[in-house]
C-alpha cells in the first residue's frame, strides 16, 4: 500500500504537464522570447541568458555594451548581474519617469491554443526593486493584449502567473512593470524551474519512500 502511495505521488508531480487544458512555459520556448512592446525607447530587453548567468553561460540575445556583452551571440560574454533563481534569465532597462511603462516579453505562437486553455509561467524577480508580472496573450497580432491576474514580487522571490485564453492566440508571454522604489532600473527576471529543482523533488520522494519501507 505504501509503495502504491509513493508511485501515486511521483505520477502527481508530472500530472499537470499531461493536462490538455494546462500549458506551462518550458526553457526551450522561453529562450525564444524577445521584447514585443514598442511603447517607448526608455525600456529595452538587453540580455537573454541561461542559468547561472555568469561568464560563459549560454546566451540567446544580447545588446552590445550592456551587462558586459558585445552583441555577438555565441561569444559567451554576457553576464546577468544577479543571482538567477530559475532557468532562463532576462535583463534590461525600464524607465517609468515619463509615466508607467509596461514591457511585453514573449513570442509568436506556432499553432493555436484552444479557448479556455490556461497558460502558466513560473517567474522570479532576481532584482532588488519590486516588480509586477502578468501572463498575457494576443489574438490581433499585438494590436492589444489580454492579461491574467498580476503578481507583485519583492526582491529575490518567485511565484507563478497565468491567463486563460480565447481562441486564435497568435502571441503570448509575460509583462514586466517596475513598481519601485526607483523610477528607472535595470531589471533581472528569470522563468522556468531549473531541472535540478525537479530532480530534488524526485529525490525527496525517494527519501520518503525509503522511510516508509524502513518502518513498514
Amino acid at each position: 500500500m505504501k509503495r502504491f502511495l509513493l508511485f501515486t505521488l511521483v505520477i502527481g508531480l508530472f500530472a499537470v504537464q499531461a493536462n490538455a487544458g494546462m500549458w506551462e512555459l518550458d526553457a526551450p520556448t522561453a529562450r525564444l522570447f524577445t521584447q514585443l512592446s514598442t511603447i517607448s525607447t526608455s525600456q529595452e530587453l538587453q540580455l537573454v541568458i541561461d542559468n547561472p548567468g555568469t561568464l560563459g553561460s549560454t546566451t540567446y540575445y544580447e545588446v552590445a555594451g550592456e551587462f558586459g556583452a558585445d552583441g555577438v551571440i555565441g561569444t559567451n560574454d554576457g553576464v546577468y548581474g544577479e543571482t538567477m533563481q530559475l532557468a532562463v534569465g532576462f535583463a534590461g532597462s525600464i524607465d517609468d519617469s515619463l509615466g508607467n511603462q509596461v514591457m511585453w516579453i514573449g513570442k509568436a505562437l506556432a499553432g493555436e491554443f484552444a479557448a479556455g486553455d490556461t497558460l502558466r509561467i513560473i517567474i522570479a524577480n532576481d532584482n532588488d526593486d519590486t516588480y509586477r508580472y502578468a501572463a498575457w496573450y494576443s489574438t490581433d497580432n499585438l494590436a492589444s493584449i489580454e492579461q491574467g491576474t498580476s503578481l507583485d514580487l519583492i526582491a529575490d522571490t518567485m511565484g507563478s502567473v497565468s491567463v486563460t485564453t480565447a481562441s486564435g492566440v497568435d502571441h503570448f508571454g509575460f509583462t514586466i512593470d517596475l513598481l519601485g522604489p526607483s523610477t528607472s532600473d535595470d531589471f533581472h527576471t528569470s522563468v522556468v524551474p531549473v531541472p535540478g529543482a525537479v530532480l530534488l523533488g524526485i529525490l525527496g520522494l525517494g527519501v520518503a519512500g525509503w522511510k516508509l519501507r524502513k518502518f513498514a
